[in-house]
């Protein structure tokens, strides 16, 4: 997000106006750029990048994806960093930081069981530290090193991002 300030800019805004305190989840979780924001930080920076896996079932003979035959034994990953920058799904900006498209409601049917959990964890704790700080990138911080740090070792491991955090003025 420090790469958009004017979606910071803007969430701050809704936070500040929707005046929610920080532990009421159902409130946090009806501010609808709050929402469109983690969701579009999880979908371009999703913490397992390999995704998962399919293989079909023993004796079946094999199975079918999208009109192939995949051979029994035979596992097929879905890695989820190209799943989600996918342009079929995603549009022809699909690799750009774009909250506004979750706006429309679209969540897709497939979703992680501690996905709730992990969503009310980020709706607590994102308004907190964004009503409390600004954030900006240090100078010198170059956001494609920061891209090709990212190593996949069953959930993702990131380099270094240095932020500068300051109280914000406005309080």
């Amino acid at each position: 997000m420090i790469q958009h300030p004017s979606v910071l800019r803007d969430l701050q805004a809704e936070l500040d106006t929707a005046a929610i305190e920080p532990t009421d989840v159902a409130g946090l979780a009806k501010l609808p750029l709050l929402s469109a924001v983690i969701d579009e930080m999880l979908r371009l920076a999703p913490d397992g990048l390999i995704g998962f896996s399919w293989r079909p079932p023993p004796g079946s003979g094999g199975g079918m994806i999208g009109g192939v035959l995949v051979p029994e034994g035979t596992t097929v990953y879905l890695p989820t960093y190209v799943l989600h920058r996918d342009e079929c799904s995603f549009g022809k900006d699909a690799h750009l930081f774009r909250p506004s498209h979750w706006l429309d409601g679209s969540k897709g049917v497939y979703n992680c069981v501690g996905r709730p959990f992990a969503l009310n964890e980020m709706r607590i704790v994102l308004p907190v530290l964004l009503s409390r700080f600004d954030f900006a990138p240090v100078k010198g911080w170059e956001p494609l090193h920061f891209e090709d740090s990212i190593g996949e070792h069953q959930t993702a491991t990131k380099g270094p991002l240095p932020v500068r955090i300051t109280p914000r003025k406005s309080l």
